[in-house]
């Protein structure tokens, strides 16, 4: 029985040491590290992605097509601008009309005599005309060469401004071909049209407006000034000019109609900004 009784006494002993090897062998696995797991309740965590950006549209897109409205309100500001420019060298004795002629009230003697406005029926709609070709010339260079912001989208200062400035000179023209020879204010009013581009809408698309103008508008009026008589009524013999030296026409009307191309563009644009489309 001694023996036994040694072995349980060693036994009791030893319980205490193997609970504290116990404890620090629990407390050991519960600090150690443990593998990550996902498990089935646990929501997989996601990789950044980049958001996809809808690419810019394209630049036709924003130009959006011309409008009935934009046409409409071209043509009416041709229309209007037109006889205006027209009566300057009407009254001046610039040019005569010899059929068709709107003749509206005496003109003061500070005037020069005459009537106070002078213009024929067909001008309004070949100005109205005028305009909706420099207009599209215009949407087609710019549709290639986009103008900068500022004059993609012009203010309203800028285009009365531009066109002004197209007034003035039309009338200053009239004064000047009072006193100077057509090829000698050909070569003052060359520069001032080209200051006018310069100033108020430096873009190929007007100077090309501008130019197809100079080129085109003198070679409308051979055709009503009777082209040689390669024209019969009542297309030729409309009016005339005082001092032709140019196919019929004077040769300073070229400047002018350049000048009308950044005008006119810029009231195009800025109407085709505010058509709502």
């Amino acid at each position: 029985m001694q023996p036994l009784r040694s072995a349980i006494d060693f036994s009791a002993a030893m319980r205490p040491i193997l609970l504290v090897v116990c404890a620090l062998h629990a407390s050991h696995a519960l600090h150690a590290p443990r593998p990550h797991r996902t498990t089935s309740l646990q929501t997989p965590r996601l990789r950044h992605v980049t958001p996809l950006r809808a690419s810019p549209p394209a630049e036709n897109e924003e130009r959006a097509a011309p409008t009935a409205q934009w046409l409409a309100s071209l043509a009416l500001a041709g229309a209007a601008l037109g006889p205006v420019c027209d009566n300057f060298h009407s009254a001046a004795g610039v040019l005569g009309y010899t059929k068709y002629q709107i003749a509206l009230g005496p003109a003061p003697d500070w005037w020069g005599g005459g009537h106070l406005f002078q213009t024929a029926y067909w001008v309004p709609p070949l100005f109205a005309l005028a305009a909706l070709i420099i207009g599209g010339i215009d949407t087609l260079v710019s549709a290639q060469r986009p103008p900068p912001p500022e004059l993609e989208k012009p203010s309203g200062r800028r285009v009365a401004g531009a066109v002004a400035a197209f007034v003035a000179l039309y009338a200053f023209s009239a004064l000047l071909a009072t006193g100077l020879a057509p090829a000698t204010e050909a070569l003052v009013l060359w520069p001032l049209a080209l200051l006018l581009w310069k100033a108020c809408d430096p873009t190929l698309a007007s100077f090309v407006a501008g130019a197809a103008t100079a080129v085109g508008g003198p070679a409308i009026e051979v055709a009503l000034l009777g082209g040689g008589g390669l024209f019969a009524e009542p297309f030729g013999h409309l009016y005339a000019y005082g001092r032709p030296d140019l196919l019929g026409v004077e040769s300073w009307i070229l400047p002018v109609y350049f000048a009308g191309g950044p005008a006119v563009a810029l009231v195009s644009r800025w109407l085709r900004g505010r058509r709502g489309g």
